[in-house]
C-alpha cells in the first residue's frame, strides 16, 4: 500500500491537453491511501513505513500519470517531511539511495 500526494500546481498532458493535477504515490507514514496536500499533517496513525517525530525525511514518489487518458512519463519526484508535515515535492534527481538505508525513505540529515 502507499499513501497519495495531490500537486498543487496544474500541469497540461502532453498527449491529451487536459489540464489536471498531478498525483503522486508515496510510502511514508500509515499506509492507508490517504490522499495528502503539501502543508498537511500525516495521519498519526500507527505507521507502516519511518515512524513519527523525525526532523526531516525524504521520500520517493512515483507519478499516477494523466487521469484522462493514462499518459505516464515515469517522473519520480522526491517528497520531505518535516516534523510530520509534508514541506515539498520537486522532481528527483535520483541522486539519494533511498533503499541504501534499509526501508523506502531517506532520513536526511543535512542538506
Amino acid at each position: 500500500m502507499f499513501n497519495e500526494l495531490v500537486l498543487p500546481e496544474a500541469e497540461v498532458c502532453p498527449r491529451c491537453g487536459r489540464r489536471y493535477h498531478r498525483v503522486l504515490q508515496f510510502k511514508y507514514g500509515a499506509l492507508t491511501l490517504r490522499i495528502y496536500r503539501v502543508g498537511e499533517r500525516l495521519d498519526q496513525e500507527e505507521y507502516d513505513e519511518g515512524r513519527p517525530g523525525y526532523r526531516r525525511v525524504a521520500t520517493r514518489a512515483l507519478t499516477r500519470g494523466c487521469p484522462h487518458c493514462g499518459y505516464d512519463d515515469d517522473q519520480m519526484f522526491r517528497v520531505v517531511i518535516e516534523d510530520d508535515v509534508i514541506t515539498s515535492v520537486t522532481p528527483d534527481s535520483d541522486e539519494m539511495a533511498y533503499l541504501a538505508q534499509g526501508h523506502h525513505y531517506w532520513l536526511v540529515l543535512d542538506e
